[in-house]
Order: structure tokens, then sequence, then C-alpha cells
């Protein structure tokens, strides 16, 4: 059975990198037997706009992000990609292309099915065509959009796409209601699964991290390593000056006036491992939250919304003390009282790991019982 995923992979995010790997990995993992890729497809409008971005961090970035950039394209030669690839804004040739290869394609995580963002509606990750051969099912995309804003053919064109996919999971609970309203007789065929990357075998030794991270930077001993990700300046200029003292203040996101470092030219798996050997991680990243959950480091998860995806994603392991939402951000005292509060507070990475791997026991099913259908193969 050969076995396609359809995904986010080549813009320039760490956690995108790593969904994707980890779906592919997982996939792989659980059927040896069978062949399993990535397809290597990226949107023309998402090329523009990265190219764009390119250009800006030509004139305005170090070299130590230009390091990073290409740290994380060569990172994305060790996906498994399919050898056909294809850039477009339509379904046509990747839509011939997938029910041509694959018996089984996969759409999977991230926030592909975004209705209002600049990629445009209804993108190919919708997979707005119907299949001859070629199955359907997601695992893990999100949207997060106000749906009761469409008009009627776009959720005409929604209903029509969940309603071809023999499974449908997504990531969190905003995404799944929003489609409950468009999609009402599709509701017993959804699921909210977990976000690929808590699918994953990472094997890391902590303290061996931390080493690295102390020597790179020469830290003394007696500090501490507070790792943030963020983009709002004035936090990082309140975490300096509260904690300078007893922490080193590492950027891994932006460069910061306000850090003792930034390290930024770091590929996708090195992030996790900096994460990982951190002592105190501040961060408004989705991705830089679920690894610092796994790997059970005390964090401080910060969103604009009570709806967002890392409010969700805390609420829903019950993680509410580390989550600062949108006006709190502003308020100092609040914000260095919520840091005050978690930065020694214990996480249970493996018992998070355990209940989030259980929401994707549906798609197992759903799987196990199609690679037993006819030996899971094209007929």
């Amino acid at each position: 059975m050969k076995i396609g995923i359809l995904t986010y992979f080549r813009n320039y995010n760490p956690g995108a990198f790593l969904q994707a790997y980890e779906l592919a990995q997982t996939l792989k993992d659980r059927y040896p037997d069978h062949e399993v890729e990535i397809i290597d497809f990226q949107m023309k409008r998402e090329k523009a706009f990265m190219r764009r971005i390119f250009k800006e961090m030509v004139i305005t970035y170090s070299a130590s992000d230009i390091l990073g950039m290409c740290k994380y394209h060569r990172a994305i030669r060790k996906l498994p990609l399919s050898k056909h690839r294809i850039e477009s804004d339509e379904m046509g040739e990747l839509g011939t292309f997938i029910d041509h290869t694959y018996d089984v394609v996969v759409i999977g995580s991230d926030e592909l099915w975004k209705t209002n963002g600049y990629r445009g509606f209804p993108t190919p990750f919708w997979l707005n065509k119907s299949f001859e051969k070629c199955r359907k099912c997601s695992f893990s995309p999100s949207s997060r959009c106000d749906m009761s804003e469409m008009n009627d053919e776009q959720k005409k064109i929604i209903r029509r796409c969940i309603s071809e996919l023999d499974f449908v999971g997504v990531r969190d609970e905003k995404t799944y209601s929003e489609l409950v309203k468009v999609v009402p007789e599709k509701v017993k065929d959804m699921n909210i699964v977990c976000d690929p990357t808590f699918l994953g075998e990472y094997g890391i030794e902590k303290q061996k991290c931390k080493e690295r991270i102390k020597k790179h930077f020469k830290i003394p001993a007696y500090k501490k390593i507070l790792t943030t990700v963020l983009h709002n300046e004035d936090l990082i200029r309140i975490i300096e000056r509260q904690y300078k003292d007893e922490y080193f203040v590492l950027s891994l996101s932006d460069e910061s006036d306000f850090t003792d470092a930034n390290w930024l030219s770091v590929a996708p798996l090195e992030w996790i491992e900096i994460i990982a050997g951190s002592d105190f991680v501040v961060t408004q990243s989705f991705h830089c939250s679920v690894f610092s959950m796994i790997h059970s480091v005390p964090f401080l998860g910060i969103d604009h919304s009570e709806h967002g995806k890392v409010s969700y994603l805390l609420k829903s392991n019950g993680l509410s003390d580390n989550l600062l939402v949108g006006s709190d951000w502003d308020v100092e005292k609040r914000f260095l009282a919520r840091m005050e509060s978690v930065r020694e507070k214990d996480i249970d990475g493996e018992q998070i790991v355990q209940r989030e791997r259980s929401k994707a026991d549906p798609f197992w099913q759903y799987m196990d019982k199609l690679m037993m259908q006819n030996g899971g193969n094209r007929e």
C-alpha cells in the first residue's frame, strides 16, 4: 500500500517540519511493509511569500538567521519526499497525481484548513476534487476560523470536501466545532486527534542538552537557562530585567537586544534539544509548548486568545496555570506573577504524551482496518 501525506513543510518553521517528519516516521514505523512519503507540494502563493521573507532577511537579518534557514533546507532533504514535485495554487495536477499514485492520502497537520489566510480558499489542502481510486482522510489539520462568516458556496465546498473523507481527525476543539456547524451530518465521523509531534520517540537526554548549551555559550555553572520563543520585545525586556542574575536568557526565534544570546542558526531537531535542555521556557509557539510538555520542562505559554492553539493545547492538558492570554501581556505585574508561579512547576510529560497519543487511537483503527482490506493494496 502506498500512503501519501499532504501537509506544510517548506515554510521556515521548525514546528511545520517536525509535524510532517513525525507523521511520516510514525506511519513508516507502524506499517513497515508499506510505502510512506510526503507529497512534495507547495502552493505558488506560499513560495512567493517565502521569497519575500527571504529577501527581507538578507537585508535586515543576521548571518545567524541566514545560516538557520540553510540548515532548515538541508533538513528538508531528510524527509521522505515524492520524486515528483508540484507547485500550484489549483487542484488539477496535484489531484491527478494523488489519485494515480497513492492508495490513501492523509491530509496532515498544521493550519491547512485556514479559510482566511494569504493562501486563499479553497486551497488544494482541502482536496476539492473527487478521486476514483485513492482514499482520503485527515490527521490533525487545523482551521480555527469562524466558518459562519463564509458564504453559501464556500460552505458547500467544505461540505463536499469533508463528506468525501473516510476519516476526519482535526487538531483542536475550535476546528471541530466550526466543521460541525457546516457539516453536522458528518459529526459521528469527526475526531479530535493529537498533533503528530506527540507521536515521536526522541530519545533526548536533557542533561547532555543542557551541558551542550552551557558549553556553547560559556554559561557560568550557577546560572540556569531561560529560553524564549517570543515575538514581543517588551516581554523579553521584562524577563531580562527580572531574571538576568539567575538565568542566562536565550532567544530561539528573533534577534533581541535584551537576551544574553540569540541562537537562530539551528536545525529543527537541534531546536528540540535546546528546549529540552532549558530550565524554563517562555513561548508564544504551539510546538515549543508541545516540546516543553514532552520533555517536562517548566514553561509559560502565551496566546492572543482563549480560543488560540496554545490556549487549547494547555487547557486540554490541565495546564491553565501555565497559560497567559491576551490583555494580560501588557500588564507587567501579572506577567511576572504568572512566570513566578510556574517557572519551577513540575510537568508530567510522560502522562501528557500518553493522553495525547490516545487521541490518535481512532485514526490507527481506521488505518489498521484499511491495511487489512485486500492487503491494503490498489486493485
